[in-house]
């Protein structure tokens, strides 16, 4: 056996071991786009039980996984497990991205003052950031609508005004704050304030209910 023909059976064998875990690997690609889709199916109709099926044992090699597992676990009422995944997704990805979402997780499934410190704990440049882009404002709205379910108003508005109200361009992020703002001042008795963030998001959107309540709150001054 000769130098040359060595060579072209190793080229050979090359070639069928690279086209193997090619095909292998599409293969694996093909399975895990169609669970990705399956789970998210399943996660946007609200049916947990079918995410926990279908992830339950596999391995979590990304954050979205962890996320949407997590997310399940916590809404079927498996806390401890569905934080545990929560915190396995900080090794994958963005550590603030991480905690936005696990404390919209935690205010979803009722737990509040855990949903509290989680969105706290986000960076104050991470959230300047996303108010630059006309992001960020479902943070500042959850953290205060989980004091407000506290009937912690003060501190709701305290949360609520981390947002860039002073906005030339309010968009619909914003605009929900304004009515957020609005409820905790009518909660809390000062219908001064209530009547002046409702009337603000009325002139950016009018809303037939909302107008009504500012007459009824303007004549019962």
């Amino acid at each position: 056996m000769n130098f040359w023909t060595v060579a072209i059976g190793l080229l050979v064998l090359y070639i069928i071991y690279r086209t193997y875990k090619k095909n292998k690997l599409k293969k694996e690609k093909e399975l895990n786009d169609k669970l990705l889709a399956d789970l998210q199916k399943a996660h946007d109709t609200k049916d947990y039980k079918e995410v926990i099926r279908l992830i339950d044992n596999k391995e979590l090699t990304n954050a979205r996984l962890c996320y949407v597992y997590g997310n399940a676990l916590l809404m079927t009422g498996q806390t401890e497990k569905g934080r545990s995944i929560f915190k396995k997704a900080f090794s994958f990805g963005d550590k603030n991205e991480t905690r936005k979402i696990f404390g919209f997780a935690e205010l979803n499934a009722g737990h509040h003052k855990e949903a509290i410190s989680l969105l706290q704990e986000i960076e104050k440049d991470y959230l300047a950031f996303q108010f630059k882009y006309d992001d960020g404002y479902d943070i500042v709205e959850n953290l205060g609508i989980a004091f407000m379910e506290l009937e912690k108003y003060d501190l709701a508005i305290e949360a609520f005004k981390g947002a860039p109200l002073g906005k030339k361009n309010i968009t619909d992020g914003l605009n929900k704050i304004f009515i957020l703002l609005g409820q905790c001042y009518e909660k809390k008795g000062d219908t001064k304030n209530a009547m002046k963030f409702y009337t603000k998001s009325v002139a950016y959107k009018y809303n037939d209910d909302l107008q009504s309540k500012i007459e009824n709150l303007q004549a019962d001054k």
